[in-house]
Order: C-alpha cells, then structure tokens, then sequence
C-alpha cells in the first residue's frame, strides 16, 4: 500500500477507530461526546466513500467536504476580509449584482447615476 494511499484515508480511518475504541468506555461521561463526534465523522466518510457524484469527497473522505465548506463560503471570504470592494475586478459587487438583475429582465432599463443598461451590455454616459 502506497503512502498516498495511506494519507488519503487517515483521518477517515482515525476517525473509525476512535469511534470503535470509545464505544467499551460509554460508561463513563468524557466518552460520550467523543464517540458521538467521531462516530458522526465516520459515517460522514462512509456516506463519501459511497457516493459517485464528487471525486475529492470519494478520495478524501471527511477532509474532502472542508474544499466545498470553502468554496460556500469564498465571496464573503474574499468580500470581507481579502481584498477592498472595487479592487480587481471589473465592476464592484453593488452595481455587478444591479446589472445581473436588470439583464435577467431582458429589456433595456435605466440604470442610476447616468448609466443605461441594455438587454447586452451596459453604456456608463
């Protein structure tokens, strides 16, 4: 078994036994909340490693769901904390977000500020 093998399935596999090695200590309180969060885990990485959809869950079972939790989160990420809101891109958010709205229309509309947006493109008088 390759080492990349052994990396890809170590924190799902850390995760199983855990679960399975505090299931004789349920007695005692501490035990509880790591079986229950390491159990959850595992059956997180059993559910990826069933699915088909999603190669980086099905190779990276458990640690392969932080890559989508990031990509949700990655405006307000970039928005907030990264960079300023006009900075490198084409339009700032606010009127990005006003063009989209009126071109999902599909007429021509008067923007604010002396800009006419058309169905294709937006003219800034």
């Amino acid at each position: 078994m390759s080492l990349s093998l052994l990396s890809r399935y170590a924190f799902f596999a850390l995760c199983v036994l855990l679960a399975l090695g505090s299931l004789p200590f349920l007695q005692h309180e501490w035990a509880w909340p790591v079986a229950l969060v390491s159990g959850a885990l595992s059956v997180v990485g059993i559910v990826d490693l069933a699915q088909t959809r999603q190669a980086v869950r099905r190779n990276y079972p458990v640690v392969g769901n932080i890559r989508y939790l990031v990509e949700a989160i990655r405006p307000e990420i970039r928005h907030y904390l990264l960079e300023g809101d006009r900075e490198q891109l084409p339009f700032f958010r606010a009127l990005r977000t006003r063009v989209r709205l009126l071109q999902g229309k599909g007429q021509p509309s008067a923007g604010w500020g002396g800009g006419v947006v058309e169905a294709d493109h937006v003219v800034f008088l």
